[in-house]
């Protein structure tokens, strides 16, 4: 159970604060008043913050069935799959700002394409999945400022002279250069019918492969 706060966020919705939130099959109990006219089909916001998180939960649809923004911020996130985002696909904000993430697979948004803002800045990202901003056509802002291999943002709007500030294009070019996930190195180089190097190997398993079987979902 869940102890939560209903009210305006940016609309309604529901905040969680301080508490540790289980990745459950189970359907989360979520626990707060909420205000007088309102109920689970109105909440359109969900925030947790400084929880632990380390994985999100796939069932937060059963309660909550119209979120349209999802914030998770400093709780500790380590893993997100497009299974995980499959119960928002009326989602148009993602923040996962101030987490552990240090991958991200290019096939995240497959089932949330009316995204128009995504936040991953303060993570730990490394690795990224090319693929992962194709089809997204009502995107408006990006950010992935504050993070291990990248270190920018796309902003479809503003206009500034800001060395962090990209174009969709320039986004797309350093996640393809600067985050390429070891899996697709891996597959190269096996492609061309060279050996996996030894540096790209640790207990007898190339590092590509440990990438991929992370996103093997249960």
């Amino acid at each position: 159970m869940l102890k939560c706060e209903f009210g305006i966020i940016s609309s309604y919705g529901c905040q969680v604060e301080s508490q540790e939130v289980p990745a459950t099959e189970d359907q989360l109990i979520f626990q707060g008043l909420h205000r007088m006219g309102n109920g689970n089909d109105d909440v359109k916001v969900l925030y947790f913050i400084q929880c632990t998180m380390p994985r999100l939960p796939r069932n937060i649809n059963v309660t909550f069935k119209n979120i349209e923004e999802l914030i998770v911020t400093h709780s500790k996130l380590e893993i997100i799959t497009k299974l995980d985002l499959q119960q928002f696909e009326n989602l148009k904000l993602l923040s996962l700002c101030g987490n552990d993430l240090e991958d991200l697979p290019g096939d995240l948004f497959e089932y949330t394409r009316k995204l128009e803002n995504v936040h991953f800045n303060d993570n730990k990202l490394k690795f990224i999945g090319s693929n992962l901003l194709d089809g997204l056509q009502e995107l408006k802002f990006v950010d992935f400022k504050d993070n291990v291999n990248i270190e920018c943002y796309f902003d479809l709007y503003l206009d500034i002279d800001d060395p962090s500030r990209v174009s969709f294009h320039d986004l797309k070019e350093r996640i393809r250069r600067d985050c390429k996930p070891l899996l697709d190195v891996s597959e190269n180089l096996e492609g061309e019918g060279s050996k996996i190097p030894q540096n790209l190997k640790q207990g007898g398993q190339a590092q590509g492969f440990r990438y991929q079987q992370r996103y093997v979902d249960p």
